[in-house]
């Protein structure tokens, strides 16, 4: 029994409160969405991989202009062979530095360069497509969100409506055809909001697949539509285009 309570101690308090964590909800506003986003998105981390392992090959083709050095020993025992042990020792170096190799240090260094510049214009091409991703899916569960309240709304005033006509009903005010079609808009009214809520549903599992958050974990958003507008001239967003887009970028670069 000695050995029982330390187990129970440690269900209780560490197994426990780990459970009930668990259970509780995540809230996130969009900002948060877009930093989880760029923080856990298996493609950002790939590219940002990539992108180190071009700056590495750009430090590996400096090398070449380096001069090479290379060392060498050997150590000689005659232990054992003759009368007098003999141990003799030997050490070589050598420097050898290229003058001229046809221009193939240049050339790789910069292809390792122009590579490097690809790299990067397809990790912020990574970037904006993972943050429009993350919006879309967002405002999607943002307007599931909405028209599932408009629609319990209008769930619920025709249910309360449902119920003043029977009350007019049994009082003999209304004949039974109005009480049926009141009966036939709620029916209706029932399968819009059951539709919403599906849609809500399947608003939010896309959310989190976008986030990497686990599908069983409880989950809602914070936030509201906001427009704001913005006046550009068609010939500035058209050279703003060209100078910032990542494809272009990674065009060029290639």
């Amino acid at each position: 029994m000695g050995k029982v309570k330390p187990i129970i101690f440690l269900l209780y308090f560490c197994i426990l409160p780990l459970a009930f964590c668990a259970q509780e909800k995540i809230v996130l506003t969009l900002d948060e969405a877009v930093v989880i986003a760029l923080r856990d998105n298996r493609d950002i981390l790939l590219d940002e991989e990539k992108l180190a392992q071009a700056k590495l090959k750009i430090e590996e083709s400096k090398a070449a202009f380096l001069p090479e050095i290379t060392l060498g020993g050997t150590a000689a025992d005659t232990r054992g062979l003759y009368r007098k042990d003999i141990v003799s020792y030997s050490f070589t170096a050598g420097l050898k530095q290229y003058v001229y190799k046809g221009g193939k240090s240049c050339n790789t260094l910069k292809e390792s360069r122009y590579k490097k510049e690809a790299q990067e214009a397809l990790l912020e091409n990574t970037r904006a497509q993972t943050l429009l991703k993350v919006k879309e899916a967002f405002y999607t569960l943002l307007l599931a969100k909405e028209f599932s309240r408009l629609n319990k709304e209008i769930q619920e005033n025709r249910q309360r409506y449902l119920e003043s006509l029977k009350e007019r009903y049994l009082k003999g005010e209304l004949p039974e055809s109005e009480l049926k079609k009141a009966e036939y808009r709620l029916s209706d009214a029932d399968s819009l909001y059951e539709a919403s809520r599906n849609q809500e549903e399947l608003a939010g599992e896309l959310l989190k697949a976008v986030l990497y958050i686990e599908q069983n974990s409880r989950f809602d958003i914070e936030g509201d539509f906001e427009y704001q507008p913005r006046e550009l001239a068609i010939d500035a967003a058209i050279l703003q285009a060209l100078s910032q887009r990542q494809e272009i970028r990674q065009y060029e670069a290639q």
